[in-house]
């Protein structure tokens, strides 16, 4: 028997229980079929993890494991050193992967234990930094420092060996004015490493991310979510000087990291975002989007390639799309293929729900 479902990118949480039954049997464009016969313009796009649409598939055959890497690390690797502006690179299967190996890398380079990270950020599943930290009082584990996203740093930050930021929590909450730049300012003077988590935002906002885009550098950028299109990578990526002790000095390995069909995926995302300015689309299109709903009278905020939507009942409006053929979370993860007549249909059916209540 399952328990619950394997895959972030379902959470089951996020959509009425009357989709507790349902999978996925079919999909194309921004429509996913599901197995009661229906189909329905899906918005989540995968928990922001889709962006180039379902009918999107690079024709890579699949490689088995090997007893050495296959080439395809090495050539991938320096395409997305290049395309991200860093030094080094090391891939894994998931975002709390990487996150995870970030700090350990942190600790060992700076010979502190100690971690600054904000209650309004997730950063994935690892134990080691206390990342589950959405609830008001926060969930923390030991030699971690939790402070208020956007405000002071909280007592006893000037110890730490890195500070861990999601520039934009869940892609919605934007930085005060200032905000990213004073944490780099104090990581220059304490010898902190700065560690960005743009698992969200990178591929998405822009390809190297919120904090790159703010004109922001950190020691150590972590991906995921977009760079695979549902397959499972990610990557820390950052200077060399703190990447170099994964040679030595600290050990982070997992059996299917480097596997390289899902490298294979990630470098013809890549390729396919150079050459369509993938995230300049999105945020055009989730623009247009955003006018619609305002037009509408609902108000959004986030950013333009995903941003959420403020509802007085979210449950019931989501429950209301599912019933008119539309997966609707309550929020909007731009993918190419999301097209006029969803955009209408979504902004529509809001409104029918609105005025009927």
């Amino acid at each position: 028997m399952l328990i619950n479902d394997s895959s972030t990118t379902s959470k089951r949480s996020i959509w009425p229980e009357e989709t507790r039954h349902l999978w996925v049997v079919g999909c194309g464009g921004s429509i996913l079929e599901l197995s009661d016969g229906n189909f329905y313009d899906d918005w989540a796009s995968a928990l922001g993890a889709n962006t180039l649409g379902y009918r999107w598939r690079p024709e890579i055959a699949f490689l088995p494991a090997a007893s050495l890497p296959w080439r395809i690390e090495h050539d991938f690797a320096e395409e997305f050193c290049a395309a991200m502006g860093t030094e080094a690179v090391r891939f894994f299967k998931s975002g709390s992967d990487a996150l995870s190996c970030a700090v350990r890398l942190a600790r060992a380079y700076t010979g502190r234990s100690y971690i600054v990270t904000f209650r309004q950020c997730y950063h994935g599943t690892g134990d080691t930094f206390g990342p589950i930290i959405w609830s008001p009082e926060g969930y923390t584990k030991q030699d971690v420092i939790v402070g208020d996203f956007g405000q002071d740093l909280p007592h006893g930050w000037q110890r730490a060996a890195a500070i861990v930021v999601e520039p934009v929590p869940k892609a919605i909450d934007l930085p005060p004015d200032g905000w990213l730049q004073h944490l780099r300012e104090v990581c220059d003077e304490h010898g902190i490493v700065l560690i960005a988590d743009e698992v969200i935002l990178g591929y998405r906002h822009s390809l190297r991310g919120y904090l790159d885009a703010a004109g922001v550098r950190a020691e150590l950028r972590c991906y995921g979510k977009a760079m695979g299109q549902g397959a499972a990578i990610s990557a820390v990526s950052g200077d060399l000087a703190i990447m170099r002790l994964l040679a030595d000095q600290v050990h982070f390995s997992g059996t299917n990291n480097g596997e390289p069909l899902a490298l294979y995926i990630a470098q013809a995302t890549l390729q396919e975002y150079q050459r369509l300015d993938v995230c300049a689309t999105l945020g055009i299109r989730g623009n247009e989007l955003r006018f619609r709903l305002e037009h509408a009278g609902f108000h959004t905020r986030g950013l333009n390639s995903r941003f959420e939507v403020e509802l007085e009942d979210k449950a019931s409006a989501v429950l209301y799309c599912f019933e008119h053929g539309i997966l609707f979370p309550g929020f909007c993860s731009m993918a190419l293929t999301h097209t006029e007549e969803q955009m209408t249909k979504l902004v529509n059916t809001l409104k029918e729900w609105r005025d009927g209540r």
